[in-house]
């Protein structure tokens, strides 16, 4: 997480990150508890710290930030307005926010420096999918250079793969999906795979991870039971 300590309080100044930075492993924060051009990085590292990884620090279940007062640069947040705020988040920033009937500060997202259509463009789909490579690393590494069963025709042994597939799914799901950072996994090892020559065991693990109601539209309106 960068400070965006360049910014010059003009949000139509900002480069767009969301629709290509290309670094999702990359944030900026515009934003601070004090007046000036400094950025709080160590709040936001103390709310990553404290969550889970499929949360996201701009939850608004999980309570307001425990600073009193935010600024965007020399200005508070309020002064600033909601519109000003809106642009730097829409253009890829994280910063803070306000709602209305709701005390406290929030963070708007947690927005990476890449397209909102990467699968990382957010924080959160970095620390999952992180956890998750962890726990494969972990199981797979046991495997090294271990024996390999095969069939008369070279083909993998299809219990074989069915057991060591079963092995990671079985300890992300007890790690991730039971905690319900995930929504499920599943693993596939193809059993026609030229092992005897390559040496080399391919391995496709794919994650299923959960949503988010970052937008929520209500269509309110009179009802006439009698028509």
């Amino acid at each position: 997480i960068i400070g965006g300590t360049s910014y010059n309080g003009v949000p139509a100044d900002l480069t767009d990150q969301s629709t290509g930075g290309g670094n999702n492993r990359v944030g900026i924060l515009i934003g601070d508890t004090e007046t000036g051009t400094s950025a709080c990085v160590g709040l936001v590292l103390g709310v990553i710290a404290s969550i889970p990884v499929q949360r996201k620090i701009s939850r608004v279940k999980t309570g307001a930030l425990t600073n009193t007062a935010a600024y965007i640069g020399a200005t508070t947040v309020e002064a600033t307005g909601p519109g000003a705020i809106n642009v730097i988040a829409g253009k890829g920033y994280m910063t803070f926010i306000t709602y209305p009937n709701v005390s406290g500060y929030f963070f708007s997202g947690d927005p990476m420096l890449a397209a909102t259509t990467d699968d990382y463009s957010m924080l959160t789909r970095g620390r999952v999918i992180d956890k998750a490579h962890i726990l494969a690393y972990a199981t797979f590494v046991q495997e090294i250079d271990d024996e390999v069963p095969v069939n008369a025709d070279g083909t993998l042994d299809a219990g074989f793969c069915k057991w060591l597939s079963q092995q990671i799914v079985n300890q992300v799901n007890n790690t991730m999906t039971a905690k319900k950072e995930i929504s499920g996994v599943s693993c596939f090892i193809d059993p026609v795979q030229n092992i005897l020559s390559t040496n080399e065991l391919n391995v496709v693990l794919k994650i299923v991870p959960v949503g988010y109601a970052t937008e929520i539209e209500i269509s309110l309106g009179f009802d006439n039971p009698a028509q």
